[in-house]
């Protein structure tokens, strides 16, 4: 049943798509709010990064706060742990913030906490803290075993 109504879910988004692209005039561009994450390749920008020896691909938001972390973030640095579901590391510098209270930080989850703070967490959990998205982590579902309780090694690879 579920699997017949996603069927025409499909079906009514394609058959629209091609509707609204055979139309004349200029469409308007989707955006992405900095609440989500784009879908589009195009725009999509990703960061491997080398965690413990493993690589992860990082898919970065597309606002400031990304922006000026690429060009601040060191090629090598250590990540402490934080109460057994994050990493973090202290930035050189303090970064544009976009923060929001995000309520549910899902493993994967790559934000700044405060101005400096950069924060992976490898365990999903409600919060009441406030944050900026920076991205994702992919293929998150063994995070926790790969990141470990302790101290870990980073390398940015791209």
């Amino acid at each position: 049943m579920k699997v017949k109504r996603l069927q025409i879910i499909l079906s009514m988004c394609l058959f629209s798509g091609l509707l609204t692209g055979c139309s004349s005039g200029d469409s308007p561009k989707p955006t992405s709010s900095p609440a989500t994450f784009t879908s589009e390749k195009e725009n999509r920008k990703m960061l491997e990064l080398r965690i413990n020896g493993q690589v992860s691909a990082l898919e970065l938001m597309n606002n400031s706060t990304v922006n000026e972390l690429l060009s601040v973030l060191p090629d090598t640095f250590t990540m402490q742990d934080l109460n057994q579901n994050e990493k973090y590391f202290e930035l050189p510098q303090n970064l544009p913030t976009q923060q929001q209270r995000v309520e549910e930080i899902q493993k994967g989850d790559v934000m700044l906490y405060g101005e400096n703070t950069l924060v992976i967490f490898y365990r999903s959990f409600t919060t009441n803290y406030s944050y900026t998205r920076i991205g994702r982590i992919g293929n998150s579902d063994k995070l926790a075993d790969r990141l470990g309780a302790d101290a870990v090694l980073v390398e940015r690879i791209n």
